[in-house]
């Protein structure tokens, strides 16, 4: 008996976040690239207090991306948004549903981006802005073993994203020289795993 292939969902879904957020980026180049109608709300000012509290009303989780569709507000991590926004419209051709082999392989790079990447990413930018703000004396001089331990931490998590996380990449597509992370065809996987790299490897460079 052969499966019958899901319907997408008629009502074209609402994504909530900033440009900030490199999941926001990623939902909206899947949603382009593949021809899907989606709206976007991306004009909050999720730093001032109003944008904020704006913000908090339309996804009180606090998570950086939300979605509504067909009226009903989905919250979850960016890795199963994802994964739920690409099957509940059939975007077959950068999630392919019919190939659990492939889906598996997107699932695990998608897992990755919105890890390791992704917490590598935030304490880098947590790190970046203090020392700004030291740097601007909006907040009080640390004491020597209090740098010390910042800078550590710069250190390390800049060793985990250029000799660890990078390299593993790098050594993915030099297996069979694939040009994407899955094979010869662009999926979500290089999306989400592009925009959070970007996103990583701009903190660094501002330092």
């Amino acid at each position: 008996m052969t499966a019958t292939a899901p319907k997408p969902i008629a009502a074209k879904p609402r994504i909530l976040g900033s440009w900030i957020f490199p999941e926001f980026r990623t939902l909206a180049q899947v949603f382009e690239l593949s021809g899907k109608p989606y709206t976007e709300e991306s004009k909050l000012d999720l730093f001032s207090e109003n944008g904020h509290a704006d913000y908090s009303i339309l996804n009180p989780a606090g998570t950086g991306v939300c979605a509504y569709v067909d009226k009903e507000k989905i919250v979850a991590d960016p890795s199963n948004l994802t994964k739920y926004l690409c099957r509940a419209y059939c975007i077959d051709s950068l999630y392919p549903t019919a190939d659990p082999k492939l889906r598996n392989e997107i699932d695990g790079f998608l897992d990755l981006a919105y890890t390791s990447i992704k917490q590598t990413g935030a304490r880098l930018t947590k790190l970046l802005i203090l020392k700004n703000m030291r740097d601007s004396e909006r907040i009080a001089k640390l004491s020597e073993e209090k740098q010390k331990y910042y800078d550590d931490e710069w250190r390390s998590e800049r060793e985990v994203l250029l000799e660890v996380i990078i390299p593993k990449l790098e050594q993915r597509l030099d297996v069979d020289g694939d040009r994407y992370l899955t094979g010869n065809t662009l999926t979500v996987a290089d999306l989400a795993i592009f925009n959070e790299l970007t996103n990583a490897l701009t903190v660094l460079k501002e330092n």
